[in-house]
């Protein structure tokens, strides 16, 4: 079975996150994989590792002058109804990311979801996230989200919270919404060859955040309070996983505040970097599939998160993996950590139980589930 996933790039946002992870089970189940982004990669960025045998395919030729212009544009416009004529004529099921924006127009006009079931829709993100994200563009695209949803015969999401949205917001039904987490045991890898980069040799506790850098991850806040534990002498090291906008950025603020931090960008052993640390912090607001502490929980690794309506407290308040301060409040987190940070044993303490309960969230039988979710 031939399965297409379109995502707006190769950018490590969480759409992109969860097209790598679930790749990884597409193969294992014997799907051939497609990815086709329908923009390229801003200038410096790098691109979220996917498995070898998933073919990616080049960025179509549309003449994008900016963001949104080609698609309200007669010859934009058609550029895309074409590809997406073409695509829905080739593979038996496609995949499509939320992240989409404007080429959702592009989908609408095709007129092929109003009668093909081969499409699923994967929604990781809130309407407030979108809100906060896009800026002028939010409006025009909820109404595109609320003409074209509710004819989407399958969507995956990673969240109740969003399952709930899209009911209530988007007059989804609930017929058509599916829940389920990441089938995480399909990119299994082991520690044992795993190694710290060189000059990188924890003797203190390792602090690890991961996730798509922009100013909503909150990664600038937690530097600063990673500036004022450190003057009063708890020390730590401190692990950024991923890439975006704000890297450089927290490279440089990490660097004039003398903290011990790597920024490793995309690891393609995700899970032995989050075996290594200790302590793994969600400090972001907003999270729509909470990628984070999934991986988290099923490496066996605590999560310090902040309260709100996303997936990280979500999945915190649900399995007891970790704890949850009030929202807005920096110093809250920062007592927090410093207490976790003051206990040896705080990974023992808060251990997911590596049981029935990890396996019916993260392996087989989730990896069973995409499947029937995307074939039937």
């Amino acid at each position: 079975m031939r399965v297409l996933w379109v995502l707006s790039s190769l950018e490590g946002t969480e759409g992109t996150m969860t097209a790598a992870i679930v790749a990884s089970a597409l193969l294992h189940h014997g799907f051939a994989l497609d990815v086709l982004p329908l923009n390229p990669l801003p200038p410096q960025s790098v691109p979220y590792p996917f498995p070898d045998n998933v073919e990616i395919l080049d960025c179509p030729y549309v003449n994008r002058l900016s963001g949104v212009a080609p698609l309200t544009g007669l010859k934009g416009l058609k550029g895309y109804k074409g590809l997406f004529r073409r695509l829905y004529s080739y593979y038996d099921r496609v995949i499509l990311d939320q992240n989409l924006d404007f080429e959702l127009k592009a989908i609408m006009a095709s007129g092929k979801h109003h009668v093909d079931a081969r499409t699923t829709l994967i929604a990781h993100r809130s309407l407030s996230e979108l809100m906060a994200t896009r800026g002028d563009q939010a409006l025009p695209i909820k109404q595109l989200m609320q003409r074209w949803y509710p004819q989407i015969s399958r969507v995956i999401t990673l969240s109740s919270h969003i399952g709930e949205e899209l009911r209530q917001q988007f007059a989804v039904p609930s017929s058509h919404i599916i829940h389920l987490s990441l089938p995480l045991s399909a990119i299994e890898t082991t520690t044992n060859s795993f190694l710290w980069p060189g000059g990188f040799a924890p003797k203190a506790p390792v602090v690890g955040i991961f996730g798509w850098l922009n100013v909503f991850k909150g990664v600038e806040g937690l530097l600063m309070i990673a500036k004022t534990l450190y003057d009063q002498g708890l020390f730590f090291h401190m692990v950024v996983l991923g890439d975006g906008p704000s890297r450089r950025s927290l490279e440089q603020l990490a660097q004039s505040l003398s903290l011990d931090c790597l920024f490793p960008k995309w690891p393609s052993d995700v899970l032995a970097w989050f075996r290594a640390c200790d302590i793994i912090v969600a400090p972001q607001y907003l999270d729509g599939s909470g990628i984070d502490v999934q991986l988290a929980m099923f490496a066996g690794v605590p999560v310090l998160g902040y309260e709100g309506p996303s997936a990280v407290s979500e999945l915190i308040s649900a399995h007891k993996m970790g704890e949850l301060v009030e929202m807005g409040n920096p110093m809250a987190m920062a007592d927090k950590l410093a207490a976790w940070l003051s206990q040896p044993q705080i990974r023992e303490r808060y251990r997911f139980p590596h049981n029935e309960v990890t396996d019916q969230l993260f392996g087989l039988p989730m990896q069973t589930k995409w499947m029937d979710a995307l074939t039937r």
